[in-house]
């Protein structure tokens, strides 16, 4: 069962095709109530077209989700009236990312229950602008889910949101701070302690009682700065939650919850370039992603002899990814212009992150997209 909440995906899918394919039906279902999100996933697809218990297993699943995304909502929109600030911003991104995994997993569920082709209707129509659209997944879900269960989703979809007064928002990050996820606990405290710095003091009294180590260190230095330091250090200096915030912010992965960017922050290396050295070359074999967190480089390829620059990136841009998609050697060569720092992430982590999550590579591509309208 251990296997069911693997980080591989391949893992997890196999284990998942096993247990349904010797009938190991009654074990999975208690995965429901309190499995990991991953291995309630691989579950939900086991069950893809069980009936009887496993039929109203889902559904009383199903409903149970609806629930936990109607707070998230709250949350997110409570949230709202605060002073924005790096932990607020991606707690409040991390919250609406998990409502949208509650509503796809929800559908992912009512569909294992019935139809896959009626629940792709479904999954087109409820958010579509298209009053007709909307009606015709509204039936849809309606023919294949427990009356309860699709009104339900029907109501979360629609949900106007909650008000947004800075008492909400305080009620919401009191809330939050005792929440069953990690890292929605040490967003909630980070942001707590950034908007209240008269108690950032109380704030990490209260963070260092928690059991999980990602809470303690939410609020340990309260003034480090990713990119504040005058001089840059050789050794690695970037805490986990200070990585988690910075990747946050890289396009390619902005779409990850908080659980997937700590374990791309896990397998990235920190290295250091002092102005006027190569990262890599042009022409070499790279099997490495560069994500800039201070600094500036020049990106350059040789043209009839000589280096020309076709561009410059800076805090927050990444490069590399072509050569690990292509297996092919460096295109162009990068050089610091001034010190730099970058996270590394190797490409045999890269490729089974684009597994796990085909929304990264979905970014990544969008962004080769535009790094070569740019150069044409």
């Amino acid at each position: 069962m251990a296997a069911l909440d693997d980080f591989d995906a391949p893992v997890r899918r196999a284990a998942g095709q096993s247990l349904r394919a010797i009938g190991e039906v009654e074990t999975l279902l208690p995965v429901l109530n309190g499995g990991s999100v991953r291995a309630q996933e691989e579950v939900i697809t086991a069950l893809a077209g069980r009936p009887g218990r496993a039929r109203q297993a889902v559904l009383d699943w199903s409903a149970r989700q609806m629930a936990d995304a109607g707070k998230l909502r709250a949350w997110t929109s409570s949230l709202s009236a605060s002073e924005p600030s790096a932990a607020l911003n991606g707690l409040r991104t991390s919250l609406n990312l998990a409502q949208e995994k509650v509503e796809q997993r929800v559908l992912h569920g009512l569909g294992s229950a019935g139809s896959a082709d009626t629940i792709r209707t479904v999954g087109r129509g409820l958010r579509s602008q298209d009053r007709d659209l909307r009606s015709q997944a509204v039936e849809a879900l309606e023919s294949i889910a427990d009356p309860q269960v699709s009104r339900g989703l029907v109501r979360l979809l629609e949900a106007d949101a909650a008000p947004a007064t800075p008492q909400a928002a305080a009620q919401a990050l009191a809330e939050l701070i005792h929440h069953s996820r990690p890292w929605f606990r040490a967003l909630a405290f980070r942001a707590w302690a950034e908007q209240n710095r008269d108690a950032w003091a109380e704030s990490a009294r209260l963070a260092g009682d928690d059991p999980s180590p990602i809470v303690r260190q939410a609020v340990w230095r309260p003034e480090r700065s990713i990119s504040g330091d005058d001089t840059m250090e050789t050794g690695q200096t970037l805490g986990i939650v200070e990585r988690v915030l910075f990747l946050r912010e890289v396009p390619i992965f902005r779409l990850l919850e908080p659980e997937d960017l700590e374990r791309i922050a896990d397998l990235a290396r920190e290295r250091l370039d002092h102005v006027g050295e190569y990262l890599c070359r042009e022409g070499e074999l790279g099997d490495e992603l560069f994500v800039l967190v201070e600094g500036e480089v020049e990106v350059s390829k040789q043209v009839d002899g000589a280096p020309r620059v076709l561009r410059t990136l800076c805090s927050g841009e990444h490069l590399g990814e072509l050569a690990i998609l292509r297996e092919q050697p460096r295109s162009a060569s990068v050089r610091a212009r001034i010190d730099t720092r970058t996270l590394v992430l190797g490409g045999e982590a890269l490729r089974s992150i684009l597994e796990d999550r085909p929304q990264v590579g979905l970014a990544m591509l969008a962004s080769l997209a535009e790094q070569m309208s740019s150069l044409s």
